[in-house]
Parts: structure tokens; sequence; C-alpha cells
């Protein structure tokens, strides 16, 4: 039995003066990728993830086995660089990127999910 694996490659915005980014389809994904912006206020990122159809987005905690309970995932800024999404941060429908600071222009970020 063979298994159909692709990817979807996606920009998402987060605009001047805010934190959070716009949403991203993960659903059907199992791992995913994204290029940080040359330029970024926030040193990490953090994610908001949507498990239910017209639900809420909550942000994404590793799982307590993994490490200390209520450890936030995160990603650091690296300018430019294409960044390995945790993998905890997926399993739901949707997500959206969090800056730790409100962005002093308009940040586009480069998002790749892969089943």
């Amino acid at each position: 039995m063979s298994t159909t694996r692709y990817s979807v490659g996606e920009e998402v915005t987060i605009a001047s003066g805010q934190t959070t980014s716009g949403a991203f389809s993960t659903a059907d994904f199992a791992w995913g990728e994204v290029t940080f912006p040359a330029a970024l206020t926030g040193t990490t990122i953090s994610y908001l993830k949507q498990t239910k159809k017209d639900g809420a987005f909550t942000p994404v905690y590793y799982p307590s086995p993994m490490v200390e309970a209520d450890t936030l995932v995160t990603s650091t800024f690296r300018a430019s660089v294409n960044t390995r999404i945790p993998d905890a941060a997926f399993g739901g429908l949707a997500m959206k990127i969090v800056s730790a600071s409100s962005e002093g222009a308009v940040r586009v970020f480069e998002v790749y999910c892969h089943s």
C-alpha cells in the first residue's frame, strides 16, 4: 500500500503593530517549516492552533511528558532561514504565528506544510 505525500506552501502576514498572523491550514499535514522574514521585532514566535471547525485558536504547549508542563511551543528568529515548526504544533485544522512583540512593520512568513 502506498501513501500519497504532498506539500503546500503559502504566505502569512503579521500586520504592522500586531502580533498575530492570518491562519494557514494544517489539516492532513504531519509537519511543517516556516521561513522567517529578513527582520522581526520579536525574537521568538509561538503558535496558535485551531482543533475544531469554527473553533477558537488556542496556544500550543508541549505535552508534559516531553518537557516541563506548560512550556509554550516556540521557534527562535533566524533571518530568512527555513526553520522546522515543532511537531507538537500539528494535529489541528489551522494554525497562526504569534510574534513575541508587536511588529514594527508588515512581516511576511513563508509556511510549508508536509504530509
